[in-house]
């Protein structure tokens, strides 16, 4: 892991990976397929996770539209990007993003070209996870498509 990336000196990205344990996000028992599908269908995209980000890699916590794999490396990808911004993001083309990396840019090998991702904060104010959109066309979501993200 590169610590400078991370800066795991830093108090807050401590207690913010101190949080992570307390809450346990991994072993949280809830079902969020319907926010989730609700989403696929709102923002038409075929895909839509909730994730976990951990010291090196975020966890897909759930997700609809298809499978993949559940673990992904945190450096340069569309999750760590909205994590970094602090903030809703839109990417109408993820492929001339140059934050992210050239193999956070495809999933179950195919390009991603849109993405959006929205930070999800516990009380204290420390990114648990994001919220992340995505598909294989170009788009720009509605005022009403963003508003129901956030």
């Amino acid at each position: 892991m590169n610590s400078k990336l991370y800066n795991i000196a830093d108090p807050n990205e401590i207690k913010r990976l101190q949080a992570m344990k307390e809450y346990n996000i991994l072993e949280i028992d809830f079902d969020f397929t319907y926010v989730l599908e609700s989403l696929l269908e709102i923002c038409e995209v075929p895909f839509c996770s909730i994730t976990a980000i951990y010291e090196d890699s975020y966890h897909v916590i759930d997700s609809a539209g298809f499978k993949t794999v559940s673990v992904f490396p945190r450096e340069g990808s569309c999750t760590e990007y909205i994590h970094k911004k602090n903030r809703f993001c839109e990417l109408p083309n993820v492929q001339e993003v140059d934050e992210i990396k050239e193999c956070a840019k495809l999933l179950n090998n195919k390009e991603i070209i849109f993405y959006a991702g929205i930070p999800i904060y516990d009380t204290e104010g420390f990114i648990l996870g994001i919220l992340n959109l995505l598909d294989w066309e170009t788009k720009i979501l509605s005022e009403t498509q963003i508003k129901f993200i956030k």
